[in-house]
């Protein structure tokens, strides 16, 4: 598990450091206190791809419309990714854990020692853009205790983006996969609707090693009115069909409920991401309130059988109550933090999962 991350400019977080962390880390805070961000450094660093900062600017609604053979173009695309929009300084996000495999740092420049001349076409011919050399941006890993690298640099090509990786290998003769270096882990933010075909296939992996009955058998737990489920083809797509109760055809899960939906996403990712981390923004967004200790048993239930980290941020005093009172064992206690924003800068401070049962226990509102 990840027991300590480290941020510096990146997005609002000039230099955070976070310690201690447990197998369940409950994140809150205001508005714009980086709840959503501190996940999002998380997913950055685990991933090797530069792609992903791509795909957190679409979960925030911010995806890229088309891609420009420009300086100004180029660095919009990553300019927000940087403390105070300054792309001068170099992001650095360091995780480390128990084991090798979370251990990892990740640094975002731009190589001033490098200029990219674009290659335009003869639209592309404007003085703007013959004057202004590109700098390419670097995305680059370091696996400390794999004595390893990864760099990648992308580069626009014709409204696309390549990417351009480079590996470094301390002990050549040592073969090392990019599976190998990644860290499992999903995100999963509030407004983001992960599309039928990925549960599918997700749903399909576990069915093909005969686990698939481990995510019916928690469904029907938290549903009993749902007696099964199976992949079938919808409107020409693979989806996740539930046998509803006084139903005679089965349906698409994603017509039954939203927040069965995004429970089954959430148990599939936990389930297919084993030994990794998922990140949940908003998660009792879709649940109703009554259900959400329910809910977080079999959260804390899946981290458990599948050795998986989760970090999720909540706005809800309900659900906060619901994971205190799951926490609320002196066995299940060690496995629970409470991430809290702090109130006078950009930031926040690990509390014990005891802190977070006690503080419900005297209705002090830590949110």
């Amino acid at each position: 598990m990840i027991e300590k991350i480290e941020i510096k400019n990146y997005r609002c977080f000039e230099s955070l450091t976070l310690n201690g962390l447990g197998r369940i880390n409950i994140i809150v805070g205001p508005n714009s206190s980086g709840k959503t961000a501190l996940m999002e450094a998380i997913f950055l660093a685990s991933g090797i791809n530069p792609e992903l900062a791509l795909r957190i600017k679409k979960f925030r609604g911010l995806e890229t419309r088309s891609i420009s053979q420009n300086k100004v173009s180029y660095e919009e695309l990553w300019k927000d990714l940087f403390y105070d929009f300054d792309q001068t300084k170099t992001i650095e996000i360091s995780i480390n854990g128990s084991l090798p495999e979370f251990c990892r740092n990740l640094s975002i420049a731009y190589q001033r020692d490098k200029p990219l001349i674009l290659e335009l076409s003869g639209k592309d011919l404007s003085k703007d853009n013959i004057t202004s050399a590109l700098v390419p941006i670097r995305f680059k890993w370091n696996f400390p205790l794999g004595k390893s690298s990864i760099s990648a640099e992308p580069e626009i090509r014709q409204d696309s983006i390549e990417i351009k990786l480079s590996l470094s290998i301390a002990e050549p003769n040592v073969a090392i996969s990019l599976d190998e270096l990644s860290l499992p882990t999903s995100f999963y933010t509030s407004a983001n609707v992960i599309p039928p075909e990925e549960h599918a296939h997700y749903f399909s992996q576990l069915s093909i090693h005969n686990k698939e009955h481990i995510i019916v058998e928690a469904l029907k737990s938290e549903f009993p009115f749902i007696s099964g489920l199976s992949v079938e083809i919808w409107s020409g797509a693979p989806a996740i069909f539930a046998s509803v109760e006084g139903i005679n055809e089965k349906i698409p899960l994603n017509l039954v409920s939203s927040g069965v939906n995004k429970l089954i996403g959430i148990l599939l990712g936990i389930a297919i991401q084993e030994g990794g981390v998922i990140c949940i923004d908003e998660i009792e967004n879709g649940f109703y309130f009554d259900r959400l200790p329910s809910i977080w048993e079999l959260l804390f239930e899946f981290s458990t059988k599948f050795n998986v980290q989760i970090f999720a941020s909540t706005h809800s005093w309900e659900c906060l109550q619901a994971a205190s009172d799951c926490a609320s064992n002196s066995v299940r206690a060690s496995d629970f933090r409470l991430i809290q924003a702090l109130n006078d800068k950009p930031g926040f401070k690990v509390h014990s999962g005891e802190a977070l049962i006690e503080a419900m226990i005297q209705q002090i509102d830590v949110r």
